[in-house]
C-alpha cells in the first residue's frame, strides 16, 4: 500500500512534505523579513492535491479488500495519531514563538494562534488519553 505509484506522494511522506513546506515558509520569512504567503499556500495546495489524487486513485483500485483490525492495532494507531498531532502542533508552536520574538509586529495575530495551539496540545495530551483509557 505504501508503494510509489507513478510519482504520487507516498502515505508516510505526506506529513513530512507538509511540515517541510511550513518550515521552508518560516525560514523564508525569517530571511526576507515578510511572510511568504504565495510559496506556503502554493506548496500546501500542491501537496494536498497530490495526496487527494493518490487517495482517489487507490480507492478505485482497492475494491472490497477491507482489512479488519484487532484492538491492539487500533490502540497502536490511536497512539501514533495522538503523537503525530502533538509533535506537529509543538513544532508549529515553536515556530510561531520564534517568529513572535524575532519580529515584534508579525503579519498574523500570533497570540491567538499560540492560544489555539496550547488548547489543542492540552486536548491531545490530557483529554484524549483519558477518554481512550475509559473505552
Amino acid at each position: 500500500m505504501n508503494k510509489d505509484r507513478g510519482g504520487f506522494v507516498r502515505q508516510k511522506d505526506f506529513l513530512f512534505l507538509l511540515i517541510g513546506f511550513m518550515i521552508a515558509a518560516v525560514l523564508l520569512t525569517l530571511i526576507r523579513g515578510e511572510m511568504q504567503w504565495p510559496i506556503l499556500i502554493g506548496g500546501l495546495i500542491g501537496v494536498v492535491g497530490a495526496e487527494l489524487i493518490r487517495r482517489l486513485r487507490s480507492k478505485g483500485q482497492q475494491e472490497d479488500s477491507e482489512v479488519e483490525y484487532d484492538e491492539r492495532i487500533n490502540d497502536y494507531m490511536k497512539t501514533w495519531i495522538i503523537n503525530l498531532m502533538g509533535i506537529s502542533h509543538l513544532l508549529l508552536l515553536i515556530a510561531l514563538i520564534v517568529i513572535q520574538s524575532v519580529f515584534k509586529q508579525p503579519a498574523v495575530k500570533v497570540e491567538y494562534v499560540i492560544l489555539y495551539l496550547l488548547v489543542t496540545l492540552i486536548v491531545a495530551f490530557f483529554l484524549i488519553p483519558s477518554v481512550a483509557r475509559r473505552k
